[in-house]
């Protein structure tokens, strides 16, 4: 989920003239994640185990969720609803 939209919270939390920079942030820290992946989990499994491979996630996650709440911006701004054209009456 947080890679499908991590683009989107990227550009709703940035300002234009740091927008390039940001997104290009994202990608390198998803590159260097694909690149890691299979090394840590295979020293993972050979150290702890195949359940170790879910444990780590625990903490990630809980970090995660964190950073997020303190560090990314309240949306104020709602979406309008499907359909709706903004001229005073629905479809």
């Amino acid at each position: 989920m947080l890679q499908a939209n991590s683009v989107a919270l990227i550009r709703t939390s940035m300002p234009a003239a740091k927008l390039g920079k940001a997104i290009g942030l994202q990608g390198a820290a998803q590159a260097i994640g694909l690149a890691m992946g299979p090394s840590v989990g295979g020293l993972l499994i050979g150290l702890g185990g195949w359940r170790w491979v879910f444990f780590v996630n625990i903490p990630a996650g809980v970090i995660g969720l964190l950073l997020g709440w303190f560090l990314l911006p309240r949306t104020h701004v709602k979406a309008p609803a499907p359909g709706w054209t903004g001229r005073g009456s629905r479809p």
